[in-house]
């Protein structure tokens, strides 16, 4: 699940600890057993006591591993490793030590995409099925192509920073979101401006001094940050010192069942006990306010699917 703010709620007071305004709450709500029929769509209490203990004592994790190699089979060090979740969320980031090895540990079971780079035009999109266990070993040997951008994504707030390395005889370069042209520029360097909280995909080509277009890069998945809380003042007391700021005073929290089924069920249950939800969270986050949370359908999973199957078609 993904929290975060908007308007007209009552704040519930919990402890006093000062943390950000951004909430992330996915890996709380994702116990195994939350969503399966005859459980939480058929018996409350049930369906309760599973949520709680999801809360409580987390998931299983798995691991990825392996190395990565040169055109020649030699050990690829200081290569850029971008992890994404499948619903595009990147969730890690790694560089290859000198004997070109990798990990990732504590990974919750999902499909995820693993985006390598190297020097000199080095790249690779690699597919990692982790819902039956760990995967380790991996030998990844990413092609080389110096006419195709590395982009790196950087999150500031209502901001998404764009950038890549120069290309040789490039005389511009085309930005792609979600798929789409949106903008032409010379120099290696976008910022898109854009509301926190959404997540869009990036892709960056170049257009040589010919005429010519080069490949696009590999997907890179961006989000502009939320501003932090408003008006922070502080109180000093004898030896505590004391913030304070605006509170954050809604949530909305996108939710999908495991199998992507009954989501419509699952979010008439999860509103039904969100009094209590809003209740064991307050005992797991500190936060001077928890927001009251309203519990909607997450769409992000097709959109990821329907954008990634865009950008195939059109390569």
């Amino acid at each position: 699940m993904r929290m975060w703010g908007g308007p007209n709620s009552t704040p519930c007071p919990i402890k006093q600890t000062p943390t950000a305004g951004k909430l992330s709450v996915r890996d709380y709500m994702e116990s195994g057993n939350i969503f399966k029929r005859n459980s939480i769509f058929s018996h409350g209490k049930t369906a309760l006591i599973f949520l709680l203990l999801g809360l409580v004592y987390g998931q299983t994790t798995y691991q990825i591993s392996g190395k990565v190699v040169d055109k020649d089979g030699k050990d690829f060090q200081d290569v850029r490793l971008n992890l994404y979740l499948s619903n595009k969320l990147l969730i890690g980031q790694d560089e290859t030590d000198r004997k070109g090895k990798f990990d990732f540990k504590k990974l919750k079971p999902d499909k995820y995409t693993l985006n390598v780079y190297g020097g000199n035009g080095y790249s690779l999109a690699k597919q990692i099925d982790l819902t039956a266990g760990d995967v380790k070993g991996l030998e990844l040997a990413p092609s080389q192509d110096r006419k195709q951008p590395q982009v790196k994504i950087e999150s500031e707030i209502d901001l998404i920073k764009i950038k890549w390395g120069p290309i040789v005889d490039g005389k511009e370069y085309i930005i792609y979101k979600d798929n789409r042209e949106i903008e032409r520029v010379s120099v290696p360097e976008y910022l898109d401006q854009t509301g926190g909280g959404q997540s869009y995909a990036y892709n960056v080509s170049t257009v040589f001094m010919d005429g010519k277009k080069g490949e696009r890069s590999l997907t890179e998945f961006g989000k502009a940050l939320f501003a932090p809380p408003a008006n922070i003042t502080t109180t000093v007391k004898k030896n505590t010192i004391s913030l304070h700021w605006d509170a954050v005073e809604n949530a909305k929290a996108y939710v999908i069942p495991l199998g992507g089924k009954d989501t419509e069920n699952a979010v008439v249950t999860l509103t039904k006990f969100s009094h209590l939800i809003r209740k064991a969270l307050s005992k797991k986050i500190d936060m001077k306010f928890l927001p009251r949370v309203h519990f909607v359908g997450d769409k992000s999973f097709d959109y990821a699917e329907k954008i990634e199957k865009l950008i195939q078609a059109n390569k």
